[in-house]
């Protein structure tokens, strides 16, 4: 293994375009092959991204070089803290320890990180982490898991003064018991944070609903301009919505196997919200979130299923009236759509749905005048073309006295078949055209195009 590195690294020193450096963990390296290491990162004016497994870190701050000013560390050990020294000119740095076991708590001094903006850890010693902060002050990116105990949040609450350019905050909460309760002593910093994201698992029943009221209850005086909300694992308890509703410049909301305390009568209410997605496995819960929305220029709805458990969800008996009536964009990811009352959508402009894309065709065919100013479609999946053609042929060629928008756009999945294109292309521009023959828009008549491995 030796020689052969060794053979290998004079052809790297030809590389002058090298951007990504991943060593595997070869132990038993000579110094002299690490020093190799050191000679390629001098060398290497592109490189900007470097895998630590085995090469130190004290490598890649090449002396005879100016340091790395671009580079962005996927650290896989233990020793991140310890080796920082080296790196003072790190922009990103995404720490995954291979080993839980190896996670300890640093001792060592470091200099500032100026440089470093983009910090992603998992499974890390909070404290460490906690550490890399104070030396970060132009941070701009974290994300973290809290775990074991809240005192790691009080500390990183403390520590928010420290990152005023810090503008997206992931924060996870992992294995935590016993009771939140913000200390006295927490210094309460008003952050430019403007991305929020807050996952909660935290299996112990007995404290969640509470530690999540009193950790919202804060989110006001520490986070008020956030634009961005992404919620898991949370319940919509009254200090959660009364956040939503505190947001002034709120755009969007994510919310993914959100739940409503079942003795409370939960609303989302937002005057500026604009998107919002509902990701959840079960279809009741999801509907239920729906009927709570109250946010009167909401314009884009997407609904989600992200473990693809969750059959289907029905567009049907809605009572939300107000959400209808100001949707512009509807995006549709689940395996099954039971019913289309796409009716109710009366300003419609784009619509994209993943699955029963025949059905949603098909109720434009029975009603060519549903979502009158419908305008763009896109669907993920091979439709059947001859009902494609039909409806596409019932809604452009309306009389424009019906006041009816022509559907102008349609992204379709690849391979489309190119004996289609040219009636599809004119079907869309209103122009009155043969529809292609029953071969064509059947499976055969594309078949050898959709397996040419060419195309």
């Amino acid at each position: 293994m030796e020689v052969f590195a060794n053979r290998l690294f004079p052809v790297l020193h030809h590389l002058p375009s090298l951007e990504s450096f991943r060593s595997f963990p070869v132990t038993h390296l000579s110094i002299a092959t690490k020093l190799n290491c050191r000679d390629i990162f001098a060398r290497s004016p592109n490189l900007t991204r470097v895998y630590e497994t085995v090469v130190p870190f004290e490598l890649i701050h090449a002396r005879e070089r100016p340091p790395l000013r671009a580079c962005a560390i996927i650290a896989l050990s233990s020793n991140v803290v310890s080796q920082l020294e080296y790196l003072c000119y790190i922009k990103e740095l995404t720490w995954i320890p291979e080993n839980d076991n190896a996670i300890y708590r640093s001792e060592v001094s470091l200099h500032r990180l100026p440089a470093l903006k983009h910090i992603d850890s998992y499974h890390v010693c909070v404290p460490n982490i906690l550490k890399i902060l104070k030396l970060a002050s132009n941070l701009s990116f974290l994300t973290l898991t809290i775990h074991s105990e809240w005192q790691y949040l009080y500390d990183l609450f403390d520590l928010l003064d420290l990152l005023p350019f810090l503008l997206v905050l992931r924060l996870f909460m992992k294995d935590i018991s016993g009771k939140l309760a913000f200390p006295p002593s927490t210094k309460i910093v008003k952050t430019c944070v403007q991305d929020l994201r807050i996952a909660d698992y935290t299996w112990d029943a007995r404290y969640l609903d509470r530690s999540q009221e009193s950790l919202f209850l804060e989110f006001p005086s520490y986070f008020p301009d956030v634009n961005n909300l992404v919620l898991r694992s949370i319940y919509l308890s009254p200090n959660v919505t009364a956040y939503i509703r505190s947001l002034p410049r709120l755009w969007a909301l994510h919310m993914r196997n959100a739940s409503i305390p079942s003795d409370q009568n939960a609303s989302i209410d937002s005057p500026s919200l604009q998107t919002i997605c509902i990701d959840d496995e079960d279809e009741g819960q999801m509907q239920q979130l729906v009927s709570i929305v109250k946010c009167p220029v909401l314009s884009k709805l997407q609904l989600m299923e992200g473990d693809f458990r969750l059959m289907g969800v029905r567009l049907q008996h809605w009572d939300n009236v107000l959400m209808c009536s100001s949707i512009k964009t509807l995006d549709i990811k689940t395996l099954h759509v039971s019913q289309w009352e796409i009716h109710r959508f009366r300003v419609l402009q784009r619509l994209r749905v993943d699955s029963s894309v025949n059905e949603l065709l098909a109720s434009f065919i029975l009603d060519p005048g549903n979502c009158p100013v419908l305008e763009e479609v896109e669907i993920t999946t091979i439709p059947e073309w001859d009902i494609l053609f039909l409806m596409l042929e019932r809604r452009n060629y309306l009389p424009s006295s019906r006041g009816i928008v022509r559907i102008r756009t349609l992204i379709l999945p690849y391979p489309i078949p190119p004996d289609l294109l040219v009636p599809l292309t004119r079907i869309l521009s209103g122009q009155f055209t043969e529809r292609p023959s029953n071969k064509d828009l059947s499976f055969c008549g594309f078949m050898d195009a959709y397996f040419d491995p060419t195309m």
